[in-house]
């Protein structure tokens, strides 16, 4: 097996430095530098020369240094031409993977102008998450591949080494010219240097790995996932390739094809807290809740500062009502990221959840300083500034919707009532009229006639409040509300005996308020009609004890007139 490594020109054997190496043969080798092995390490210094080493994996012999009687490894090194090959990592540890093994029964190598096996080294990859917005990526130092193929048997000649060299130095540019166009994030420029590699080295988990990641760019979804499906195919421990292939899948709404490629991923690397993250996820959108959890909990001690797992966290307690636990883990994620809309909502509906109504207006105002278009979100404040008779905060948000033009359904609605909550009556009965328009008879009719009369009794025009009244009585004959609108309505007009039927229903309800009571004797007075008046009387003032003093100075007046009229005991 063949591995280039950075080495100065004319160092010919590694007898003096034997610790340098560390080698497990199981198709992994690593190779650490010391400060003085004359390895260089700056990204930016002129290369002075490769060497090939070669590794006979097949040379096995008992020693007494070596018990087990591991496989040793012999090196023999020659000069590459400068510029053949890449360095293969900018730091001072490389970790290769050798994917071409050197060919069975030969027990030497080549001099490089005879070569006829072709190294391909694997990248070492830093990977992102979908969680933070992007993928696992290459880290902008793709390594040489080169297609060189092996002969049928011999050596080859003169004119297949020359051949092979040459596809080797194309391979090689066409690879560099991809990472190019991949670093600058223009992904369609990567794709046709990378067909050809893959064509010519179809074996190559990393350069299709790369192409899955191009086409994973440029949103051709169906393409990218064949791309990294080939490269787990050939190399199912490529990390990056499980990863991105499980987040693209899981984009593309097939969860159940997610999650094997995520849990290897998280087999591969167990301490990546991503990861966990994005495995969490999955698993939360697949119904797995608990596995979900326990997931994301794993991601958070991983990366306490990994807001997104916090917020996952959150979004599943939201939806399980517990809302404690919810409204902290969203804290949680916005202390670490205080721009993430997201929690700022969820934590606005824990807080509304529980109760917390006032509370909840700050997390809904910073949502929407972060996303100030979401004009749903900015409906609901407006309602919640109304139940807490905030009508200036209400009218504000209200009216922002309605200069953008975004067509909330309900919205003449709720600035009718905002307007009436702050008294502008005229305001509030034009929106209810254009809302009445646009609801046609619609299921929130009712209460639409019953709050533009509402409206009207206000403004003084009963004879119309009570044609509105009435609308919605027809649209809703058990309206509470419109009842008793119609009957305060007919109350003012003077129409007691019209007013007195309609309020011996509302007081049949057991939640029926004292003042109604009030209302039903005073109409019966004026009627002349003493007992029901006097019977309306003493049930009032024996609900109200006390609530409204001076009706019940006016009741017990007026009680004790009737009982001398009526011939009973003065109480």
């Amino acid at each position: 097996m063949l591995i280039a490594i950075k080495w100065p020109m004319g160092r010919t054997s590694f007898e003096n430095e034997p610790k340098m190496i560390k080698s497990q043969i199981q198709g992994w080798i690593g190779v650490k530098t010391r400060p003085n092995s004359g390895l260089k390490t700056n990204p930016n210094e002129p290369m002075s020369g490769w060497l090939w080493r070669e590794g006979k994996a097949q040379n096995k012999r008992t020693d007494p240094t070596n018990p087990r009687n591991e496989p040793k490894i012999s090196f023999r090194f020659n000069e590459v031409p400068d510029g053949q090959f890449r360095r293969l990592n900018r730091s001072s540890h490389a970790v290769c993977r050798l994917v071409t093994l050197f060919r069975p029964g030969s027990g030497h190598c080549a001099a490089v102008g005879r070569a006829s096996y072709i190294l391909v080294s694997s990248v070492v990859l830093l990977g992102m998450s979908a969680a933070s917005g992007g993928l696992a990526a290459p880290n902008g130092n793709l390594q040489a591949y080169s297609a060189g193929r092996h002969a049928p048997g011999g050596a080859p000649s003169s004119a297949q080494t020359a051949s092979q060299e040459t596809s080797a130095a194309d391979l090689n540019a066409l690879l560099q010219q991809a990472e190019e166009a991949l670093e600058k994030k223009d992904y369609q420029a990567a794709l046709a240097p990378l067909k050809t590699v893959t064509g010519a080295a179809p074996g190559s988990a990393d350069a299709w790995f790369y192409l899955g990641y191009a086409y994973h760019g440029l949103h051709q979804d169906a393409e990218a996932r064949d791309a990294y499906g080939k490269a787990v195919q050939l190399n199912p421990e490529l990390y990056q390739a499980q990863a991105n292939l499980g987040l693209l899948l899981f984009a593309m709404k097939d969860v159940a094809g997610a999650l094997p490629h995520l849990q290897k991923a998280v087999a591969l690397k167990p301490t990546e807290a991503r990861s966990h993250l994005d495995l969490g996820t999955a698993l939360e959108a697949g119904g797995q809740t608990s596995e979900a959890e326990s997931e994301l909990r794993r991601a958070l001690q991983l990366d306490p500062k990994l807001d997104a797992a916090a917020y996952q966290l959150g979004k599943i307690e939201l939806d399980q009502k517990q809302y404690s636990s919810a409204a902290g883990d969203f804290e949680k994620a916005l202390a670490i990221d205080p721009e993430r809309a997201e929690a700022e909502l969820g934590l606005a509906s824990a807080r509304e959840a529980l109760g917390q109504t006032t509370q909840a207006e700050q997390p809904f105002e910073a949502y929407l300083k972060i996303r100030p278009a979401d004009a749903a979100v900015r409906f609901h404040l407006a309602r919640l500034y109304l139940q807490e008779n905030k009508s200036d905060l209400a009218l504000a948000q209200l009216q922002q919707i309605e200069q953008a033009h975004t067509g909330i359904q309900g919205l003449e609605a709720a600035l009718g009532d905002a307007y009436a909550q702050a008294g502008k009556l005229s305001d509030s009965e034009v929106s209810y009229r254009k809302a009445l328009a646009a609801e046609a008879g619609g299921a929130d009719a009712a209460d639409l006639h019953r709050a533009l009369a509402a409206t009207l009794v206000k403004e003084g025009k009963t004879t119309e409040a009570e044609s509105e009244f009435r609308a919605a009585l027809r649209l809703d004959p058990n309206n509470a509300d419109a009842l008793k609108g119609l009957a305060e309505s007919l109350y003012l007009e003077g129409r007691w005996a019209d007013a007195a039927p309609i309020i011996e229903r509302l007081v049949q309800s057991p939640a029926a308020p004292a003042g109604l009571y009030f209302f039903l004797a005073t109409c019966y007075d004026h009627l002349r009609d003493r007992k029901p008046a006097l019977d309306a009387y003493a049930q009032f003032l024996q609900r109200s004890n006390g609530s409204n003093p001076d009706q019940e100075w006016q009741a017990r007046q007026r009680a004790r007139l009737l009982s001398r009229e009526l011939g009973r005991p003065i109480k």
